[in-house]
Protein backbone atom coordinates (compact mmCIF):
# COMPACT_ATOMS: atom_id res chain seq x y z
CA UNK A 1 0.00 0.00 0.00
CA UNK A 2 2.98 2.28 -0.81
CA UNK A 3 1.08 4.10 -2.81
CA UNK A 4 -1.60 5.27 -0.63
CA UNK A 5 1.26 5.53 2.31
CA UNK A 6 3.00 8.30 1.48
CA UNK A 7 4.10 10.79 4.25
CA UNK A 8 1.28 13.23 5.90
CA UNK A 9 1.14 16.49 3.84
CA UNK A 10 1.22 19.45 5.60
CA UNK A 11 -2.50 21.10 6.20
CA UNK A 12 -3.47 24.14 3.79
CA UNK A 13 -3.96 27.30 4.43
CA UNK A 14 -7.39 26.47 3.39
CA UNK A 15 -7.72 23.81 5.51
CA UNK A 16 -6.44 25.73 8.85
CA UNK A 17 -8.54 28.18 7.94
CA UNK A 18 -11.80 26.69 7.26
CA UNK A 19 -11.25 24.61 10.41
CA UNK A 20 -10.66 27.81 12.40
CA UNK A 21 -13.90 29.67 11.08
CA UNK A 22 -15.89 26.39 12.24
CA UNK A 23 -14.22 26.52 15.90
CA UNK A 24 -14.58 30.32 16.09
CA UNK A 25 -18.12 29.68 15.00
CA UNK A 26 -18.86 27.40 17.62
CA UNK A 27 -16.93 29.16 20.57
CA UNK A 28 -19.31 32.38 19.47
CA UNK A 29 -22.10 29.81 19.50
CA UNK A 30 -21.29 28.72 23.25
CA UNK A 31 -20.73 32.64 24.47
CA UNK A 32 -24.24 33.34 22.81
CA UNK A 33 -25.80 30.16 24.55
CA UNK A 34 -24.04 31.61 27.86
CA UNK A 35 -25.65 35.12 27.52
CA UNK A 36 -28.93 34.66 26.44
CA UNK A 37 -30.14 31.00 27.99
CA UNK A 38 -27.82 31.13 31.02
CA UNK A 39 -28.39 35.39 31.41
CA UNK A 40 -24.72 35.39 32.30
CA UNK A 41 -22.45 38.29 31.62
CA UNK A 42 -20.22 38.85 28.87
CA UNK A 43 -16.99 38.32 31.52
CA UNK A 44 -18.51 35.11 33.09
CA UNK A 45 -20.13 33.54 29.66
CA UNK A 46 -15.84 33.92 28.52
CA UNK A 47 -15.14 32.58 32.19
CA UNK A 48 -17.83 29.50 30.81
CA UNK A 49 -16.19 28.80 27.99
CA UNK A 50 -13.25 28.29 29.53
CA UNK A 51 -14.29 25.91 32.20
CA UNK A 52 -16.03 23.94 29.52
CA UNK A 53 -12.65 24.14 27.65
CA UNK A 54 -10.97 22.52 29.90
CA UNK A 55 -13.05 19.60 30.54
CA UNK A 56 -13.32 18.86 26.90
CA UNK A 57 -9.62 19.03 26.72
CA UNK A 58 -9.41 16.53 29.41
CA UNK A 59 -11.69 14.81 27.61
CA UNK A 60 -9.49 14.53 24.50
CA UNK A 61 -7.44 12.20 26.23
CA UNK A 62 -10.05 9.14 26.69
CA UNK A 63 -11.87 9.44 23.62
CA UNK A 64 -11.25 7.55 20.65
CA UNK A 65 -10.34 9.60 17.42
CA UNK A 66 -13.35 8.50 15.65
CA UNK A 67 -15.81 9.54 18.25
CA UNK A 68 -14.36 13.27 19.18
CA UNK A 69 -17.59 15.53 18.73
CA UNK A 70 -16.99 18.96 17.77
CA UNK A 71 -17.66 20.54 20.56
CA UNK A 72 -14.75 18.59 22.28
CA UNK A 73 -12.66 20.39 19.74
CA UNK A 74 -14.29 23.45 19.94
CA UNK A 75 -13.68 23.57 23.65
CA UNK A 76 -9.98 22.49 23.26
CA UNK A 77 -9.04 25.15 21.03
CA UNK A 78 -10.36 27.43 23.53
CA UNK A 79 -7.81 26.65 26.08
CA UNK A 80 -5.01 25.06 24.07
CA UNK A 81 -5.07 25.35 20.30
CA UNK A 82 -2.06 23.79 19.72
CA UNK A 83 -3.52 20.76 21.36
CA UNK A 84 -6.89 20.58 19.32
CA UNK A 85 -4.52 21.13 16.03
CA UNK A 86 -2.72 17.86 16.84
CA UNK A 87 -5.73 16.17 17.41
CA UNK A 88 -7.19 17.07 14.22
CA UNK A 89 -3.95 16.01 12.88
CA UNK A 90 -4.35 12.67 14.38
CA UNK A 91 -8.00 12.29 13.09
CA UNK A 92 -6.65 12.69 10.00
CA UNK A 93 -3.90 10.44 10.04
CA UNK A 94 -6.49 7.64 11.09
CA UNK A 95 -8.38 8.50 8.52
CA UNK A 96 -6.20 8.22 5.97
CA UNK A 97 -5.21 4.79 7.44
CA UNK A 98 -8.68 3.34 7.33
CA UNK A 99 -9.28 4.45 3.53
CA UNK A 100 -5.85 2.83 2.65
CA UNK A 101 -7.10 0.21 4.48
CA UNK A 102 -10.42 -0.57 3.32
CA UNK A 103 -12.07 0.32 7.00
CA UNK A 104 -14.09 3.16 5.84
CA UNK A 105 -15.67 0.89 3.32
CA UNK A 106 -16.19 -2.06 5.67
CA UNK A 107 -17.71 0.43 8.50
CA UNK A 108 -20.35 1.37 5.32
CA UNK A 109 -21.52 -2.39 4.74
CA UNK A 110 -20.38 -5.48 7.33
CA UNK A 111 -21.89 -6.37 10.19
CA UNK A 112 -20.86 -4.54 13.57
CA UNK A 113 -22.43 -8.33 15.46
CA UNK A 114 -20.77 -10.47 13.58
CA UNK A 115 -17.13 -10.61 13.31
CA UNK A 116 -16.65 -12.67 10.23
CA UNK A 117 -19.06 -10.40 8.10
CA UNK A 118 -15.72 -8.06 8.97
CA UNK A 119 -12.89 -10.37 7.66
CA UNK A 120 -14.55 -11.65 4.80
CA UNK A 121 -15.19 -8.05 2.93
CA UNK A 122 -11.44 -6.87 4.60
CA UNK A 123 -10.51 -9.91 2.84
CA UNK A 124 -12.47 -9.39 -0.65
CA UNK A 125 -11.12 -6.01 -0.72
CA UNK A 126 -7.16 -6.61 0.15
CA UNK A 127 -7.92 -9.19 -2.81
CA UNK A 128 -8.99 -6.29 -5.28
CA UNK A 129 -6.33 -4.42 -3.95
CA UNK A 130 -3.87 -6.32 -4.62
CA UNK A 131 -5.23 -6.88 -8.03
CA UNK A 132 -5.73 -3.69 -9.03
CA UNK A 133 -2.26 -2.01 -7.05
CA UNK A 134 -4.12 1.29 -7.11
CA UNK A 135 -2.01 4.32 -7.81
CA UNK A 136 -3.60 7.48 -5.87
CA UNK A 137 -5.97 8.24 -4.78
CA UNK A 138 -9.17 8.08 -7.69
CA UNK A 139 -7.92 4.52 -8.12
CA UNK A 140 -8.19 3.61 -4.51
CA UNK A 141 -11.93 5.08 -4.36
CA UNK A 142 -12.51 2.29 -7.61
CA UNK A 143 -11.40 -0.69 -5.40
CA UNK A 144 -13.50 0.50 -2.68
CA UNK A 145 -16.47 1.53 -4.53
CA UNK A 146 -15.87 -2.61 -6.49
CA UNK A 147 -15.65 -3.93 -3.44
CA UNK A 148 -18.73 -2.34 -2.05
CA UNK A 149 -20.29 -3.29 -5.38
CA UNK A 150 -19.53 -6.80 -5.22
CA UNK A 151 -20.30 -7.32 -1.15
CA UNK A 152 -23.96 -6.19 -1.96
CA UNK A 153 -24.03 -8.30 -4.65
CA UNK A 154 -23.03 -11.32 -2.59
CA UNK A 155 -25.74 -10.34 -0.11
CA UNK A 156 -28.50 -9.86 -2.37
CA UNK A 157 -27.71 -12.99 -4.20
CA UNK A 158 -27.93 -14.41 -0.96
CA UNK A 159 -31.05 -13.13 0.28
CA UNK A 160 -32.35 -14.23 -3.09
CA UNK A 161 -31.42 -17.88 -2.48
CA UNK A 162 -32.34 -17.76 1.44
CA UNK A 163 -36.16 -16.66 -0.24
CA UNK A 164 -36.04 -19.27 -2.98
CA UNK A 165 -34.90 -22.33 -0.42
CA UNK A 166 -37.65 -21.13 2.35
CA UNK A 167 -40.29 -21.35 -0.29
CA UNK A 168 -39.37 -24.54 -1.06
CA UNK A 169 -39.05 -26.19 2.34
CA UNK A 170 -42.55 -24.62 3.11
CA UNK A 171 -44.36 -25.89 0.06
CA UNK A 172 -42.48 -29.74 0.76
CA UNK A 173 -43.39 -29.95 4.23
CA UNK A 174 -47.12 -28.44 3.25
CA UNK A 175 -47.59 -31.08 0.75
CA UNK A 176 -46.07 -33.71 3.20
CA UNK A 177 -48.53 -32.81 6.18
CA UNK A 178 -51.09 -31.98 4.21
CA UNK A 179 -50.97 -33.90 0.81
CA UNK A 180 -51.33 -30.32 -1.19
CA UNK A 181 -49.25 -27.21 -2.38
CA UNK A 182 -50.52 -23.15 -2.36
CA UNK A 183 -48.19 -21.19 -4.65
CA UNK A 184 -46.53 -18.38 -3.18
CA UNK A 185 -47.90 -15.37 -2.12
CA UNK A 186 -47.70 -11.95 -4.14
CA UNK A 187 -45.32 -10.40 -1.51
CA UNK A 188 -43.07 -13.37 -1.18
CA UNK A 189 -42.74 -13.40 -4.88
CA UNK A 190 -42.13 -9.72 -4.78
CA UNK A 191 -39.50 -9.66 -2.26
CA UNK A 192 -37.83 -12.81 -4.29
CA UNK A 193 -37.99 -10.71 -7.60
CA UNK A 194 -36.42 -7.62 -5.56
CA UNK A 195 -33.51 -9.70 -3.59
CA UNK A 196 -32.42 -10.66 -7.84
CA UNK A 197 -33.17 -7.45 -9.70
CA UNK A 198 -30.87 -5.99 -6.60
CA UNK A 199 -28.04 -8.15 -7.02
CA UNK A 200 -28.30 -7.99 -10.58
CA UNK A 201 -27.75 -4.02 -9.92
CA UNK A 202 -25.08 -4.70 -7.74
CA UNK A 203 -23.07 -7.28 -10.28
CA UNK A 204 -23.64 -4.57 -13.11
CA UNK A 205 -22.22 -1.83 -10.84
CA UNK A 206 -19.13 -4.16 -10.20
CA UNK A 207 -18.25 -4.40 -13.37
CA UNK A 208 -19.22 -0.95 -14.73
CA UNK A 209 -16.30 0.25 -11.82
CA UNK A 210 -14.30 -2.52 -13.69
CA UNK A 211 -14.81 -1.03 -16.31
CA UNK A 212 -14.19 2.12 -15.60
CA UNK A 213 -10.83 1.48 -13.54
CA UNK A 214 -9.34 -0.01 -16.82
CA UNK A 215 -10.94 3.21 -18.55
CA UNK A 216 -8.86 5.61 -16.23
CA UNK A 217 -5.92 3.50 -17.03
CA UNK A 218 -5.79 3.50 -20.78
CA UNK A 219 -6.84 7.36 -21.04
CA UNK A 220 -4.46 8.06 -17.90
CA UNK A 221 -5.30 11.55 -15.99
CA UNK A 222 -4.91 14.75 -17.90
CA UNK A 223 -1.56 16.68 -18.19
CA UNK A 224 -1.81 20.11 -17.38
CA UNK A 225 0.71 22.19 -19.61
CA UNK A 226 1.28 26.11 -19.10
CA UNK A 227 4.26 27.88 -20.25
CA UNK A 228 7.08 25.17 -19.65
CA UNK A 229 8.28 25.67 -22.93
CA UNK A 230 10.06 22.71 -23.80
CA UNK A 231 8.57 19.44 -21.78
CA UNK A 232 9.79 15.75 -23.02
CA UNK A 233 7.03 13.28 -24.26
CA UNK A 234 8.10 9.60 -24.38
CA UNK A 235 11.62 10.53 -24.23
CA UNK A 236 10.97 13.23 -27.26
CA UNK A 237 11.09 17.37 -26.40
CA UNK A 238 8.30 18.62 -27.21
CA UNK A 239 8.08 22.76 -28.29
CA UNK A 240 5.06 24.23 -26.07
CA UNK A 241 3.71 27.69 -27.17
Amino acid sequence: MDQLERGAPEPTAAEVSGLANILVGRYRDTLRWAIEDAKQSPEDAEATAESMGRSHLESLKWTPLNEVSWQQLDGAATVDPDAALAVWEAMKAEARAAVSGGVRAADLVTDHYYVMSRARFIAQWGAFFEDVRPNGGIEAALVDSMALAFASYLLWTGWAHSLTVNEARIATQQAKDERRWDPPRVTEVEARREAVEMADRFHRQFLRTVRALKDYRRTGPAVMVGTAGQVNVAQQQVNVT
